[in-house]
C-alpha cells in the first residue's frame, strides 16, 4: 500500500478494462493480502501438506514472474520456496518439525504480494481454487469444523463427522478406490489436486 505496487487498472467481466485508482492500493491491496493469507491457513493440518502446497503455488507464480522477467517478484519465490524446501524435509510424514500460523499466514501473504509486485492477480486468482473450495466445505460446517480425520487402529484415516475439507475429499476416495487412507497418501492426492490447477494455470498463462 505504502510503495502503490501493482497496476490500478483492472480488467473485470462485462465491464472491460478499468482503472480504479486509489481504491487499488487502500482497497483491493489490502483485501487479497488478508483474503490469502487467511485462505492458505484454512487448508493445513497435515504432514507436509502447508508446505507442499506453498511450493506449488509459488513455484507456478514464479514461473510466471520470470518468464515477465520481474526480478522482484522471483527472487522473492525463490527464496521463500527454498526455505519451504527445506521445512518439508523435516515436516513431511512423519513429522519432526510442524508449521502452524507462523508458517501459513506468512506465506499466504507472500503469495498476494507476489501477485501484486509481479501484476499477477489473474494467475493468483486461479491458482487458489482449491482454496474456494475449502471455504465453501468450511462454511457448511458453519466455520467451526476442522480438517482432521479420525484415525483408525491401522494407522489409517477415515472421516469422522463429514465432509468439511479437502483432505476429507481426499480421504474419501481413496478408500473408494483401495479401502485405506493413510496421511502420507492424503496429503499426495491433495498436492497432485494443486499440481493439475497450476498446470492449468500456467496453460491460461502462456495461452492467452
Amino acid at each position: 500500500m505504502v510503495i502503490n505496487a501493482g497496476q490500478s487498472t483492472m480488467g473485470f467481466p462485462y465491464l472491460g478494462t478499468i482503472d480504479i485508482g486509489l481504491l487499488y492500493p487502500l482497497l483491493i491491496i489490502p483485501i487479497g493480502v488478508i483474503g490469502a493469507s487467511n485462505a492458505f491457513n484454512m487448508l493445513a493440518g497435515y504432514n507436509g501438506l502447508e508446505a507442499g502446497m506453498g511450493i506449488v503455488i509459488l513455484s507456478t507464480l514464479g514461473i510466471i514472474a520470470y518468464s515477465n522477467g520481474d526480478t522482484v517478484a522471483t527472487v522473492v519465490v525463490v527464496t521463500t520456496v527454498s526455505a519451504l524446501v527445506a521445512l518439508l524435509y523435516f515436516n513431511k510424514y512423519p513429522a519432526r518439525v510442524f508449521p502452524g500460523d507462523t508458517l501459513t499466514y506468512p506465506v499466504g501473504a507472500i503469495v498476494a504480494i507476489v501477485a501484486i509486485v509481479g501484476n499477477m492477480e489473474k494467475s493468483a486468482v486461479i491458482i487458489f481454487f482449491l482454496y474456494y473450495v475449502e471455504f465453501l466445505l468450511k462454511a457448511r460446517g458453519k466455520l467451526r469444523a476442522q480438517s482432521f480425520a479420525q484415525l483408525l487402529e491401522d494407522g489409517s484415516l477415515a472421516v469422522r463427522d463429514g465432509v468439511y475439507s479437502i483432505p476429507h475429499l481426499a480421504i474419501l476416495f481413496l478408500r473408494k478406490i483401495k479401502g485405506r487412507a493413510y496421511e502420507y497418501e492424503v496429503v499426495l492426492v491433495v498436492l497432485l489436486f494443486q499440481v493439475v490447477i497450476a498446470l492449468f494455470t500456467l496453460y491460461s498463462f502462456y495461452g492467452s
